[in-house]
């Protein structure tokens, strides 16, 4: 009886081991990669937002001193017209978070509103949306860049413009695929034999159901 207790009280685990906190740990290992990487990309957009603060140099000035080494004044030293390196760096990550966002935002609302319209319509408007999705992946990325920014105009949101155009046909296959699956669930039919609108039922019903695969 005696070794039957002390092999019970050796195989109890510890006051501050209970399961919820293994398990949280274990959670925590696993998601190691991605908390490194969350901490990396919020220090790279405080390290933007921060630039006024961080340097007291403009991104345009022009100083004497032209490809300088790093020094206390210069901390990645200067580039080849004396300006400042680090203070380029900073300025010019708010551009690309800018367009890399509001492009990604806008490939997002667009290619969602697509492939809902496609993908609960089916038939001739189905066929004419994929078809035009269709001739846009046919075309060559960097080349259909080149000749939307040529038209356009080399500016910023030109280029949001551009890169939401491109990204847009994934989001709409994907939207598409899950309005193909949703709109066939009981809880849409019922939607629709109450009488409800087809606005109201891509929007209360369907877009809350396919959501999750677009974020990803």
């Amino acid at each position: 009886d005696t070794a039957e207790r002390a092999g019970a009280q050796a195989n109890r685990p510890a006051a501050g081991d209970e399961p919820g906190r293994l398990s949280r740990r274990s959670r925590l290992r696993l998601n190691l990669p991605l908390l490194i990487g969350a901490a990396m990309v919020l220090l790279s957009i405080g390290l933007t937002f921060a630039a006024p603060w961080l340097t007291a140099h403009d991104p345009l000035e022009i100083a004497d001193a032209s490809l300088s080494p790093p020094s206390s004044q210069y901390l990645l030293g200067t580039d080849q017209l004396g300006r400042d390196v680090l203070t380029r760096i900073l300025y010019a990550a708010r551009s690309s978070l800018a367009a890399a966002c509001l492009s990604a935002a806008l490939a997002f609302a667009a290619g969602t509103l697509l492939g809902l319209i496609a993908g609960y319509s089916t038939g001739l408007i189905d066929a004419f949306l994929m078809r035009i999705l269709d001739i846009l992946q046919a075309i060559p990325a960097l080349l259909l860049a080149i000749a939307l920014v040529a038209a356009l105009g080399p500016n910023l949101p030109n280029l949001i413009l551009t890169m939401g155009l491109l990204f847009m046909p994934r989001f709409a296959r994907v939207a598409r695929a899950s309005t193909l699956s949703v709109r066939e669930r009981d809880y849409v039919a019922a939607a629709v034999g109450l009488g409800v609108s087809r606005a109201r039922t891509l929007y209360r019903h369907v877009l809350p159901n396919i959501v999750a695969p677009l974020i990803v």
